[in-house]
């Protein structure tokens, strides 16, 4: 319940406008009560980007085994990381801020976001590569983790952001596609 209307409130009026008074409030329990659960409004966006990390683990971690193209394992995986999240917020007048300073209001759980993002994608990207590539999957999940993070962090509309990805998934595709040619 807490987490949930603090949500409400922070995609209402912005992170720096929401006080823990005002979840409180929102929540009609005390701040005595709130500040039991959540210490600051840090420790209730960390609780936030956490359910999201679950929920993207689940949707995404059988992802590398499935029967989908490389091309349909990369559109589900920045589906559910990327444009999902994104269309919740874009199109706010909150989201901009949202997108583009998330990270510093909680930045530990954000890099840890990215961290494991930047893993299963890697994990996608290596079951394409042979063993003997130049090419170090890591490396390049980390290429595409810090360009998807820009991407996301700049666009100003969702179909805007949503034919970035797209191109970027082209490009992922592009970068490994000498090494498996027809697996898309």
């Amino acid at each position: 319940m807490i987490l949930r209307e603090a949500q409400k409130l922070i995609l209402k009026y912005g992170y720096p406008k929401v006080t823990m008074t005002d979840i409180a409030n929102a929540c009609q329990i005390s701040r005595t009560t709130l500040y039991k659960s959540y210490p600051n409004k840090e420790s209730i966006v960390v609780g936030l980007i956490n359910e999201s990390l679950e929920h993207n683990i689940r949707e995404t971690e059988g992802l590398a085994l499935s029967d989908l193209s490389f091309r349909g394992k990369l559109e589900r995986f920045f589906d559910v990381w990327t444009l999902q999240p994104a269309a919740s917020v874009i199109e706010l007048d909150t989201g901009r801020d949202i997108l583009q300073n998330v990270s510093s209001y909680a930045p530990d759980a954000v890099n840890n976001h990215y961290e494991i993002f930047q893993a299963m994608l890697a994990e996608l990207i290596r079951g394409v590569l042979p063993t003997d590539s130049s090419l170090d999957a890591q490396d390049l999940a980390y290429i595409f983790s810090v360009t998807s993070r820009g991407i996301k962090a700049d666009a100003q509309t969702l179909e805007t952001l949503t034919n970035q990805i797209d191109l970027l998934i082209d490009i992922i595709i592009k970068t490994v596609k000498p090494v498996f040619l027809n697996m898309t």
